[in-house]
């Protein structure tokens, strides 16, 4: 029998109900680890049902209904899974939101609540649970990206200017943290069938790729895989490092075939 590479390891996963977040979870927790998941409490039935399944198969779990944007919730998830498993080994900051639209067409409103569940809904919970990981001298930070947080692009100007500064906040906890033994990797997916474009806060003249995307379960276990590595930082696809570099090298040239697809895409919409 191959070794569980996780086992009896505590992990957290946010926005665990569906999506990456539920196969990460999965992934984690046939590693053997012990695995709270945590989503609004609008979403709490697929947790339960996940947490039946998780039982069924022998597997350790607690389900929590949190809304990240409730610095309390997260805080009380924390110190419940503390005191249930006496610490934290992983923490997956995965909850998030998109928004897709024009920049004039977003309200300020809109636009701050991408930031509350994107950025600040990751750091809510890197608040409750780098105090324990520098305590027991040891954990790993895993901040769910995406490939718009190398590259932007138009109509998710929120969810893009989310995705860059929690990079760059992993980026510095990465140096910081690294005395205390905890370490933090950047996970940044490709586009993932999942229900993402379905719980978008808005979508003008939506613009779903037509290309296929990758599987939840494969991208888990490309977290898993990146995670027990100790990677620094992953972006998963050719597709999106070849992007990347030539952002990197060339970026007028990106912005200029960025913006011929994304006007082909649209005039194909009328």
């Amino acid at each position: 029998m191959t070794a569980q590479k996780y086992a009896g390891k505590v992990v957290i996963v946010t926005g665990a109900s569906s999506g990456i977040g539920a196969a990460t979870a999965a992934a984690f927790a046939a590693q053997g680890a012990r695995v709270a998941m945590s989503a609004p409490a609008s979403q709490m039935p697929a947790l339960r049902s996940m947490a039946d399944k998780f039982a069924s198969s022998g597997q350790t779990c607690s389900v929590f209904a949190v809304d990240v944007t409730d610095g309390g919730q997260v805080a009380s998830m924390v110190d419940r899974v503390v005191d249930q498993w006496k610490g934290i080994d992983v923490l997956v900051n995965n909850a998030g939101v998109g928004y897709h639209g024009p920049f004039e067409s977003m309200s300020l409103d809109d636009f701050e609540k991408v930031l509350q569940i994107n950025l600040l809904g990751a750091a809510r919970c890197l608040y409750a649970v780098v105090p324990v990981m520098m305590r027991q001298r040891g954990g790993q930070i895993i901040n769910i990206a995406s490939a718009h947080s190398r590259r932007a692009h138009p109509r998710y100007a929120a969810y893009s200017a989310s995705k860059y500064a929690l990079r760059a906040l992993s980026d510095t906890l990465r140096v910081e943290l690294a005395p205390h033994g905890v370490r933090v990797l950047t996970f940044c997916p490709p586009y993932t069938e999942s229900r993402f474009f379905d719980n978008v806060l808005h979508t003008v003249g939506r613009i779903k790729p037509q290309r296929a995307g990758a599987t939840p379960e494969s991208v888990a276990a490309a977290i898993v895989d990146a995670a027990t590595k100790g990677k620094r930082e992953v972006i998963v696809t050719l597709r999106e490092r070849v992007l990347d570099w030539g952002n990197r090298c060339a970026p007028a040239l990106v912005d200029g075939l960025i913006a011929r697809r994304y006007e082909s895409k649209l005039k194909s919409q009328i």
